[in-house]
């Protein structure tokens, strides 16, 4: 299951695409003999997910992260 970070209707949005063609990209890369293995296809798709899930946190982190260092430069410019 998934659950969605963003809380304004578009970013959610867009934050679903982003899983939904995570999912779609996994799928068209499976060997089509796996297609019909539900194991395998539920597999990829949740490995598929966590990756979109993890590189959204890492960019968040960086984003937050920059945001941070950009206050403490300026804090520190003040002195």
């Amino acid at each position: 299951m998934i659950e969605l970070k963003e809380e304004a209707i578009e970013p959610a949005f867009m934050e679903l695409r982003d899983y939904i063609k995570s999912a779609v990209k996994a799928i068209k890369s499976m060997d089509p003999v796996d297609i019909k293995n539900s194991t395998a296809v539920f597999d990829t798709l949740e490995s598929s997910v966590k990756s979109t899930k993890w590189l959204k946190l890492i960019k968040r982190v960086i984003k937050d992260g920059g945001n941070i260092l950009g206050l403490i430069s300026s804090v520190k410019g003040l002195m």
